[in-house]
């Protein structure tokens, strides 16, 4: 299906398939894999997500890309916006 599909049609039929976590998990790995990071992508998926959602997500990733979703938001992102997206995964609020 991923071969066929791409864009927005590509994320709702992933969001579908496999539901929110794993599509919000896709999000995040298109936001940082490459060169560059789409920092707007990350904050659309991560702000104003509850506990749960970042454990659906944190572990819907892991099953993605088989990486911790915490150590690849450290290697991509730097300064004050790393911290706060470590602090927000580490769903302690």
């Amino acid at each position: 299906m991923s071969k066929e599909l791409s864009g927005g049609l590509k994320t709702f039929a992933v969001s579908f398939v496999q539901g929110s976590a794993a599509c919000d998990a896709h999000k995040i790995r298109n936001a940082i894999k490459g060169l560059g990071t789409d920092e707007q992508a990350i904050a659309s998926v991560l702000n104003g997500r509850n506990n749960q959602d970042m454990e659906m997500i944190k572990a819907a990733y892991k099953e993605e890309t088989k990486n911790e979703l915490e150590k690849d938001i450290k290697g991509d992102l730097s300064g004050d916006i790393k911290h706060w997206y470590v602090a927000i995964l580490q769903a302690a609020r």
